[in-house]
Formats: structure tokens, sequence, C-alpha cells
């Protein structure tokens, strides 16, 4: 992968260990954690947090702007669905990415960037 500062390979079995922890320490807080399946065909797949946008009491499938990410929706939405009964989808033209967005109790701010344009923020809009 890329990064800023070459510290040799990464040790994958660590990395293993270290997520598992991780898992554990969030079950301990009373967290549920939902895992899917690695998508070896979408390696950015693991950011997850991409391809919905989950409020409350809805959720909204994004459209992703990079052609490598575009099938990772159709692979988490029935992850989604199970967890919403009210559901969204952005279609397009534009995009946007779950990454460029920041919530609050009271507010949904997006930055436009590569991957997230004005035509996908305003449908957004249109749907919240």
């Amino acid at each position: 992968g890329l990064r800023a500062k070459d510290h040799g390979t990464p040790d994958f079995d660590q990395m293993l260990k270290d997520h598992a922890h991780y898992v554990a320490t969030l079950r301990e807080t009373g967290a549920e954690i939902i895992e899917l399946p690695a998508l070896d065909e979408f390696p950015d797949a693991v950011f997850v947090e991409d391809d919905a946008l989950c409020l409350k009491n809805c959720a909204i499938l994004m459209r992703p702007g990079a052609v490598s990410r575009m099938g990772e929706v159709a692979m988490i939405a029935p992850a989604i669905r199970a967890q919403y009964d009210d559901i969204s989808e952005i279609t397009g033209p534009g995009f946007i990415e779950g990454g460029d967005i920041l919530t609050t109790s009271r507010e949904i701010l997006i930055g436009k960037s590569a991957r997230t344009d004005a035509a996908g923020v305003e449908e957004l809009r249109a749907i919240v």
C-alpha cells in the first residue's frame, strides 16, 4: 500500500491479531459488530463509510467517484438493508462518497473532492 515512510513489509499476521483485538475491545464496550466478508476484487472496501451514509433512521447508498470502487455498493447493500427499513440510493449522474461527509446532531456537512461532485451533493440534498 501507499505510505509516507517505508517501514518495511507489513506483518499480515500481526495485522490480523491487531484487528481481532480491536474488534474484541469494541465488543467489550457493548458495541454491536457486523463483520462482512472480504472483497478481494475491491481492496478499498474496508472503508465502508464511503459506500453508505448511515443516519439514525435511514441509510443512503452512495455512488463512489472512483471507477475501481463502483461495485462495492452492491456488495455492501444487503448488510445495510438488513439494518434499515428506510434506504435511498444515489443514482447519478453525480458522485458522492461517505468519506467526504461529516454529520452532527443537526447537520450534514459535505466536502466536494475528486470523488464527490456538485451533482452528487445535490442528489443527497434532495434525499435528506
